[in-house]
């Protein structure tokens, strides 16, 4: 078809949208805990307000704003799902956070030394590099240089133009009075 399929009105499919909850959802009340190797035992590290440690943020709250971690891995999930790409940040500044950034503000880069950073442009236009120590990087479907992936979207385009084409067709149908052009 010629419908231009975005993100945004791939969302507006109930399917697509419905599909989108119920595997963040999923995924998201799945939990997540920090383990540490001490010889051959394993265990669970315990979460720490203090010192906001890995298993803190994971378990409790993963950053300043109050996110709990269900919101915070479904956020990721759903960025991952629609753009192919889920972009965690964990700043070295600051009270220690994990924040998830935009996949549609944010990509890999490499400078000339060929070290890898990720550009982000921040809500106020302001554009940032940020080293990939600081990054978490998840992908499906990627491309052809294994640094970007493609959400699904891109390989559902076709049936979501029908579908996005079909609903126009018929709100024209019953503007019409339920008579043909």
């Amino acid at each position: 078809t010629n419908e231009r399929v975005t993100v945004l009105k791939a969302q507006s499919i109930a399917s697509a949208y419905r599909a989108k909850n119920i595997i963040s959802d999923d995924v998201a009340k799945m939990p997540m805990q920090q383990m540490r190797r001490l010889g051959r035992a394993v265990e669970q590290v315990e979460p720490d307000p203090v010192t906001r440690n890995m298993a803190y943020l994971l378990q409790v709250s993963p950053n300043i704003w109050g996110w709990t971690p269900f919101q915070f891995k479904k956020s990721v999930i759903e960025w991952l799902l629609f753009y192919g790409n889920g972009y965690i940040w964990n700043p070295t500044k600051g009270p220690r956070q994990l924040l998830v950034l935009p996949a549609d503000r944010t990509a890999p880069v490499f400078d000339l030394e060929g070290n890898l950073w990720y550009r982000h442009t921040f809500s106020n236009n302001q554009t940032a590099y940020i080293p990939a120590v600081e990054m978490l990087h998840l992908l499906i479907n990627p491309d052809s240089t294994g640094f970007i992936g493609r959400g699904v979207i891109t390989f559902a385009r076709e049936t979501f133009g029908r579908q996005i084409g079909a609903y126009k067709a018929e709100s024209k149908l019953y503007a019409q009075g339920m008579l043909p052009a």
